[in-house]
């Protein structure tokens, strides 16, 4: 593959869906990690190609990370190792970070930090963004660009709903877990219709109480109140 190309780290969820559009299709590039929700990004990600809502993806099988995952699903060190893992198909790596974000190696620092390191050592200019966290876009954001710029389509919602953000190692949607619960808050406050119900009220208690303890704050406050109480934007 030709070194100067854009890649773009794919994972079938909502951020690095609309982000690949956003950039004018770059290279999805798929890490399979032995993760416990792999198998469920692989189909998804097949059933994109297959409904031609992306171009063909760049398969990687290099990483097993299964004893690296911890028990809320988090993998330290994740987007650092895709990183550099991204730097052998191409100089640009793309990231699907939002400004919501919480991870630590998925802000404008750990960006950066990875650019010097991966340039020095690959003995070439290789850079590492996040263009959505570039421009202050929440995933509220995101979603608003997307439906913004294909609703004349007729197909942004569905577009949307075909994404999947899931720690289940089950099959489909557990519709319980943070994952879902950050795309369904997303995707239920930017008006998209039949998203699927959410089935884990203990996770909204949770999300309800730091929001009432100022740890979640601006519109994504707002919109887990609204969403979840009886109470108006």
């Amino acid at each position: 593959m030709d070194k100067k190309t854009r890649i773009l780290l794919f994972s079938g969820g909502l951020d690095s869906f609309i982000l690949y559009h956003y950039l004018g299709k770059p290279t999805p590039l798929y890490f399979n990690l032995g993760h416990r929700y792999a198998f469920k990004e692989i189909k998804i990600i097949g059933d994109m190609v297959k409904n031609k809502l992306i171009d063909d993806v760049e398969w990687d099988f290099s990483y097993t990370l299964t004893e690296w995952e911890l028990p809320d699903a988090h993998i330290p060190f994740r987007n650092i190792l895709l990183a550099m893992g991204a730097s052998r198909y191409g100089d640009t790596v793309y990231l699907g970070g939002v400004t919501d974000d919480r991870v630590s190696d998925n802000t404008r620092a750990s960006h950066a930090d990875m650019t010097a390191i991966i340039s020095r050592y690959a003995g070439r200019f290789v850079e590492v963004r996040a263009p959505f966290a570039e421009l202050n876009y929440s995933k509220f954001d995101a979603v608003k660009w997307f439906l913004k710029k294909y609703k004349r389509t007729g197909q942004a919602e569905s577009s949307l709903l075909s994404t999947l953000s899931c720690f289940s190692p089950k099959e489909g949607r557990c519709m319980g877990c943070k994952a879902c619960f950050r795309w369904y808050v997303a995707l239920t406050w930017c008006g998209v219709k039949n998203v699927p119900q959410w089935r884990n009220a203990g996770l909204v208690k949770d999300y309800l109480d730091q929001v009432d303890e100022g740890k979640i704050v601006g519109e994504r406050a707002r919109a887990i109140r609204s969403i979840f109480t009886d109470e108006g934007d």
